[in-house]
Formats: C-alpha cells, sequence, structure tokens
C-alpha cells in the first residue's frame, strides 16, 4: 500500500482561522458563503453569521412543519393561486440569511453546513449522510476532516485522546 506523503500546508490554529483558511482555499464553498453573509466591519466573523443562518434555517423548517400540521393547507382542487398565497403568508418566515440558505441546492446547502460545524461554540446540525458531493465537495472534505482532526489538538483533553488514538491507530 502507497502512502500519501504530500504535506498540507500549517493548520490554523482555532475555528476562526480554519474556516477561513478552508474557504480560502476552495472556491465554491467561498461562493455559497457569500451569498448567505452580510459584509461590513459591523457584522460579526462571517462564520458567526453562517452558524446562525444555519441554525434559523432548521428553526424556520421545524416552524413550517407544526404550522403545516396545524393549518392545512387549501384544497389543491379548489383552491385559488390568493388562497394559497394568503395561506403561505400566514406560515413562518425566515430570516433573510436562513432565506438564503433555503433556495440554495441540497449540496449548496450541505456544503454550508458543513462549514457551519466549525464554529466553536454554536452546535450546527449535521449528519454522515450530508456527504453527498461532488469532486469539488469531496476535496473540500479532505480539507475539512484535516482541520476538524487539527481542531481536537485546539482542546487539552482532545489532544491527548486523539494522540491516543494516533498512537493506536500506527
Amino acid at each position: 500500500m502507497t502512502t500519501n506523503t504530500t504535506a498540507l500546508p500549517s493548520l490554523p490554529g482555532n475555528p476562526y482561522e480554519a474556516a477561513d483558511w478552508l474557504v480560502a482555499r476552495h472556491d465554491w464553498p467561498r461562493s455559497l458563503v457569500a451569498r448567505v453573509i452580510l459584509r461590513g466591519a459591523e457584522h460579526p466573523h462571517w462564520l458567526d453569521q453562517l452558524a446562525d443562518a444555519v441554525t434559523d434555517l432548521d428553526t424556520y423548517t421545524a416552524a413550517w412543519r407544526r404550522y403545516e400540521d396545524t393549518h392545512p393547507a387549501p384544497s389543491t382542487t379548489y383552491a385559488t393561486d390568493a388562497d394559497w398565497e394568503a395561506w403561505e403568508a400566514s406560515g413562518p418566515t425566515p430570516s433573510e440569511a436562513a432565506r438564503a440558505l433555503n433556495v440554495m441546492s441540497g449540496g449548496e446547502a450541505r456544503m454550508c453546513r458543513l462549514v457551519a460545524t466549525l464554529h466553536p461554540t454554536r452546535r450546527v446540525n449535521w449528519h454522515l449522510a450530508d456527504l453527498e458531493f461532488d469532486e469539488r465537495g469531496a476535496a473540500f472534505f479532505l480539507d475539512w476532516a484535516a482541520v476538524a482532526l487539527t481542531g481536537l489538538a485546539w482542546d487539552g483533553a482532545s489532544a491527548r485522546a486523539l494522540n491516543a488514538l494516533l498512537a493506536v491507530a500506527r
């Protein structure tokens, strides 16, 4: 078995630098993030905004499910466009950033969700089934995995656990 000995560049030392490093290396996630975040000095770091957008989208999606359960949609047979518009207008409204994520394709939204998992304090829902990427997504995921493993070293207890795991794996 041949081992790839190509070294990655020096990996960042905190989650914000890690997120910056990843989107600097990959055009596709960078362009997706740009569709969601607000620019300007008065706004928090883009990773904060992205994590907020993802959690806002999850909240909106759950609220919409509850709305549909308690407010049945108009009849598909007899409803007019005005009936549908009124029903939809009475439902939950997403934040601007959540709306930007909501109109993305599934793959684009999964990519943004994966980037948002790097946030140091906000928990972002993510599942292994979200790994449905093409070649660009796969290349990004490999860099994300390297950052995620490096992230374990940012915490002392996690670093010890990672070192123990690596020692066993060798």
